[in-house]
Order: C-alpha cells, then sequence, then structure tokens
C-alpha cells in the first residue's frame, strides 16, 4: 500500500513532453474543481522521464476520495497531443495511512497502464498535421 505521505507516480508507456505533462496533471479531492481547489504539491520526474512524481506538502486526509488528473494537451515530444483527458480515483484508509486494498492499487495500476497503452495507440495513429510535397 501507499501512506498518507507518500509520492503519486504516474508512469507514462513512452517519453512525454514534460512540461505538458506538469501542466496537465491535477489532484483534488473527489467532487472539488481541480482548478480552484487542487492539493499543492512539487512535481518531479524519473532519471529514465517516463514516471512523473507528485510529493503532496503535507500528508493526505484519512478515509478521502482524492482524483487524478491529466487534462489535454498532453504532447509527446514530437508535438501529438493526448485526444482524451485521463481520470482516476483513489481512497485513503480510515485511521491507517494506507490507500484502500491491495486488490483497489491493482486495478488503479491496471487501469493506468490500459490508458497508457490507449495513449501509445492514439498518438502513433494521428500523427500531427501534415505539410503538403510540392513537387519540382
Amino acid at each position: 500500500g501507499v501512506s498518507l505521505g507518500s509520492v503519486i507516480k504516474i508512469r507514462f508507456s513512452e517519453p512525454v513532453d514534460q512540461l505538458s505533462a506538469e501542466k496537465a496533471f491535477h489532484l483534488t479531492h473527489d467532487g472539488r474543481d481541480p482548478y480552484l481547489d487542487p492539493i499543492e504539491g512539487t512535481l518531479s520526474w524519473t532519471p529514465d522521464g517516463l514516471t512523473l512524481l507528485f510529493t503532496p506538502e503535507g500528508n493526505l486526509d484519512e478515509g478521502t476520495m482524492y482524483r487524478i488528473y491529466i487534462f489535454k494537451p498532453l504532447r509527446d515530444p514530437a508535438g501529438n497531443e493526448l485526444e482524451v483527458s485521463f481520470e482516476a480515483t483513489f481512497e485513503t484508509e480510515e485511521g491507517g495511512g494506507v490507500i484502500v486494498s491491495s486488490t483497489t492499487t491493482w486495478i488503479l495500476l491496471i487501469v493506468i497502464a490500459i490508458v497508457a497503452v490507449a495513449l501509445v495507440f492514439i498518438l502513433r495513429t494521428h500523427p500531427g498535421p501534415r505539410r503538403p510535397v510540392l513537387d519540382p
């Protein structure tokens, strides 16, 4: 499990433009506006550049639902944009400091993996704008 004071990790299946990923990421209490009531914290990256790390300024609240958002325009290094925003929720445990059960953690990891695969498919099948080729 993950403790209330732990780092939230979002792993991408392929390289992304880090600045666009940082702008796209939001964490808030479930049901609240991510722009008006975000959970404050710092963002960093693992050395391989595939995992975005969010460290909340303080511990998360016990027994609370949170929602992670990855909004458009998340881009890959070639400039292709994510076509669909991503959301996931998790709940912290009452009085313990562990995020839900291991079953829920696995389900969340599977959902994130599915979305990452879909992102790769979308970015590869929908390249950026094409430029006309002029014959000499």
